[in-house]
């Protein structure tokens, strides 16, 4: 099992913990989204969506710009000048990110050494 976060990349057992979020299995633009019935959170991913939950609709585009700044960092990607091409990654995040928030079938777990076991 997979240690880093699913929004953001990060290992999560370098970071202050993390949380699972129980979710089914879905498609997005016709592709298979599956983490195995549960998406990892990093610590910083997991307070945006639990501001998120609790309201706070910033958040959810804070989680947005942190999981494609993480990507851009670790796989080399330059400062996207373009606009154009920054709205659409950015609504391409949020798209996916949306589709977790619909599929969600549990409340979030801390996210323990076991799970690697599970």
């Amino acid at each position: 099992m997979a240690t880093d976060c699913d929004f953001c990349g990060e290992n999560v057992r370098t970071n202050t913990g993390g949380w699972i979020y129980p979710c089914e299995d879905f498609t997005d633009a016709g592709k298979s989204i599956g983490f195995n019935g549960a998406w990892l959170a990093c610590a910083t991913c997991a307070a945006f969506i639990r501001q998120y939950d609790a309201g706070e609709t910033r958040a959810k585009r804070n989680l947005a710009s942190r999981a494609i700044q993480k990507y851009r960092m670790k796989y080399g990607v330059p400062q996207m000048n373009d606009r154009d091409l920054a709205a659409i990654l950015s609504s391409e995040v949020g798209s996916l990110h949306d589709k977790f928030w619909q599929h969600r079938i549990e409340q979030p777990r801390p996210y323990t050494e076991q799970y690697l076991e599970d």
